[in-house]
């Protein structure tokens, strides 16, 4: 069975009748992983900025597998996320849009959970308003821009370390950071 998720995107069927991966490079399956490590069975996210509610994702995998989230979206994109993935809140990206998720945001901090952020110009703006004391994800996926080792990659990863987190994987397209104990959990 084919899945039609946008007009421009598909999602082949695999064994199971899921993409093996629905990111641009495998980040999913870290964060997966990370999850599984930690003995959650379903995770939360927030997914802000994010475009397609299944192609290019950093969260499609997890809620394929029975989590459920946020995302905060463009307003042009909202219906096609609320479509997609009815399960998921849906909520669009303004300013103080991470205090306007009231109920939604509370439910965030039960268990663990995934903050995935892909509006590369507004990163540092969207992760100002986040208190990280009393709303900490467990893991965070930012996209980057300007390939593997540019400075706008150095200037996220050393924003996150700022924050206790730990890179654990990079690609071109995303940074992969864990909260230091989980990185110490886990050994990494």
């Amino acid at each position: 069975m084919q899945q039609v998720c946008s007009p421009n995107a598909s999602i082949p069927p695999g064994e199971s009748g899921r993409r093996l991966t629905y990111s641009n490079a495998g980040e999913d399956l870290i964060v997966a992983t990370i999850f599984s490590l930690l003995g959650a069975k379903h995770a939360t996210y927030l997914d802000v900025g994010a475009r397609d509610p299944w192609s290019g994702s950093n969260t499609a995998l997890l809620y394929s597998g029975g989590s459920r989230g946020i995302a905060v979206v463009p307003t042009p994109l909202a219906l096609l996320w609320q479509q997609n993935r009815p399960g998921d809140s849906v909520c669009t990206l303004t300013t103080g849009w991470f205090e306007g998720l009231g109920d939604d945001r509370r439910n965030l901090g039960l268990g663990r959970w995934l903050l995935a952020i892909e509006a590369q110009a507004d990163q540092h703006k969207l992760i100002e308003e986040i208190n990280f004391r009393s709303d900490r994800p467990t893991a965070i996926c930012l996209g980057q821009s300007g390939g593997f080792r540019s400075a706008a990659s150095e200037t996220q990863e050393a924003l996150l370390a700022s924050l206790g987190y730990k890179t654990v994987f990079r690609t071109a397209a995303s940074i992969v950071a864990v909260d230091v104990s989980v990185a110490a959990a886990l050994n990494v």
